[in-house]
């Protein structure tokens, strides 16, 4: 991914010798450890904050304002991506959800405007801010229409972002889709799901059967947020925007090709759907491609087989 960044030239030290480096919020879950290794790979320095992170450096938490000023010291620009991020966990605990998603946000917000360093910040939002939105494929100018409580919380967020630019703040929103790739991912949700279960010869429970998403591979939405970090520092405005495929996949097909490429022979059953959230979702990628230069680059086919790879060869050391 070297050279990705393109016009991305982050000062290493300042006057006093220190590192100055980007902090990524939630830097233990899929996104934000594929974020801080992209940018190590870029020679950039970065450092972490994340309540479930097993570096004591990187530990700390998102609403503990304490926690926040210590971690962004020196800090050129924040990726904010810490989170309750599964929406039953969210309806279970809507004050905790609250709490992390929307007081976090605030914090760390606030921090920003307040830092020596005025730092720029990225914050993760979430396709669960359009609803059941009728269109496809949706672009970012529809309208916010959450149905659950985690997408409530990022439509306060977005709406907590918008009110620190018009106070000053260098900011931009992201929208990512149904992010996947990685083996440090929630077990529950629905790739990392398909593909254990395919491994261990056990049903792939579809629920519901015309339920279709845009799923993005999580190297390609590693390699985004490095574009639009180099945009905020070269000292451009960024509008909200998606990172997706463009392309709808319907969850049976999804757990069709996972069961090829795992070459299982786990049978399929379709279910009712849960409910909570959005049934289907495709997000218009041209926003990405015309601001940043910015398109998914790896096919479902290719990261489900990678993903399986992986799985299998971690099995195997075991």
């Amino acid at each position: 991914m070297r050279g990705a960044t393109g016009s991305l030239s982050l000062p290493k030290k300042d006057k006093k010798d220190r590192e100055t480096p980007i902090l990524v919020t939630g830097c233990a879950g899929l996104i934000g450890a594929a974020v801080c290794a992209a940018f190590r790979e870029e020679g950039i320095p970065v450092c972490g904050l994340d309540i479930r992170s097993s570096n004591s450096e990187e530990l700390g938490d998102v609403t503990q304002q304490s926690d926040i000023a210590a971690a962004m010291a020196n800090c050129v620009g924040i990726i904010h991506l810490a989170a309750i991020s599964r929406i039953q966990e969210a309806e279970d605990d809507p004050q905790q959800a609250f709490n992390t998603n929307v007081t976090g946000t605030r914090l760390v917000l606030e921090g920003a405007l307040t830092s020596s360093t005025k730092p720029w910040v990225i914050v993760a939002s979430s396709r669960e801010v359009y609803g059941d939105a009728c269109g496809a494929p949706l672009d970012e100018s529809a309208p916010h229409a959450p149905t659950n409580t985690y997408a409530r919380t990022k439509v306060e967020v977005e709406r907590l972002v918008e009110a620190s630019r018009q106070r000053g703040l260098r900011a931009a929103i992201i929208r990512p889709s149904n992010v996947y790739g990685a083996v440090n991912d929630h077990e529950n949700r629905v790739v990392p799901a398909f593909v254990q279960a395919a491994l261990d010869q056990r049903v792939l429970r579809v629920q519901g059967r015309d339920q279709a998403f845009d799923f993005t591979h999580v190297s390609d939405v590693a390699r985004a947020l490095l574009l639009v970090a180099a945009r905020l520092q070269a000292g451009f405005e960024v509008p909200a925007m998606h990172f997706v495929s463009g392309v709808s996949t319907r969850l049976l097909a999804l757990a069709e090709l996972v069961v090829e490429c795992a070459n299982s022979t786990s049978p399929i059953q379709i279910e009712a759907p849960r409910g909570l959230g959005a049934a289907r979702f495709v997000g218009d990628p041209s926003r990405a491609q015309r601001v940043l230069g910015w398109s998914a680059q790896i096919p479902l086919r290719r990261g489900i087989s990678e993903l399986i790879a992986v799985h299998q060869a971690q099995g195997e050391m075991k």
